[in-house]
């Protein structure tokens, strides 16, 4: 094909676009690449199971939901994405009681700015 200089893409309805989505996944995506390559030989990385990411060894499990904060606003204690992911920690503590989760489920909510 040759490059026409009178073809012009179509008006777009910002309303319509999925940029926020799309950036979401793609941090998801990447951060669920970069813990797959620090995994240890006895665990395993399972995607969308419990949360985006659980990371699972003999001596428990370490869930993970993957948010974006840049396009999502301030994180604080009192924000509704902190109380979603404290409320669905003792969800998973609850729902599983006798798996690992429930003998050693560790919460990361800074991830490598605990480490």
């Amino acid at each position: 094909m040759q490059n026409d200089a009178s073809l012009n893409p179509l008006v777009n309805d910002p309303a319509r676009e999925a940029v926020g989505p799309m950036r979401g996944y793609s941090y998801q995506i990447l951060r669920s690449i970069d813990t797959w390559l620090e995994l240890t030989d006895d665990e395993i990385l399972v995607l969308e199971g419990a949360e985006d990411l659980d990371r699972i060894d003999g001596s428990g499990a370490l869930v993970e939901q993957v948010k974006d904060t840049s396009g999502s606003g301030k994180l604080t204690l009192r924000t509704s994405n902190a109380l979603a992911a404290i409320d669905n920690f003792w969800q998973h503590r609850s729902r599983d009681s006798g798996s690992a989760c429930q003998a050693n489920c560790r919460f990361d909510p800074f991830g490598e700015l605990m480490n």
